[in-house]
């Protein structure tokens, strides 16, 4: 049985339902670029370091230590195309 724990604070249905959706592992498509996870519990990891992520306000957000940062983005309607602050990514697997 798989169970999904996702954190979403202050969310709307839609919010929910986008990091839903962007669960899963993500390759960079280009030259030089970092593949990322974003994990069902909050957790983005990119060559190991984890940061916070949620969905808000139809944003990516990502939070490190020094601070927040919002991202609008695109998902295609497969779910298999990711593209956010200037990148695209292809989902893993």
């Amino acid at each position: 049985m798989l169970t999904t724990l996702l954190i979403v604070t202050n969310a709307t249905a839609d919010d929910r339902s986008d990091a839903r959706d962007l669960v899963g592992s993500w390759s960079y498509v280009g030259i030089l670029g970092d593949d990322f996870e974003f994990r069902a519990d909050g957790t983005r990891v990119c060559n190991g370091v984890k940061t916070d992520w949620t969905v808000k306000n139809g944003k990516i957000v990502i939070t490190t230590i020094i601070g927040s940062s919002e991202y609008a983005f695109t998902l295609s309607p497969d779910n298999n195309k990711l593209s956010y602050n200037g990148n695209t990514y292809k989902r893993k697997g």
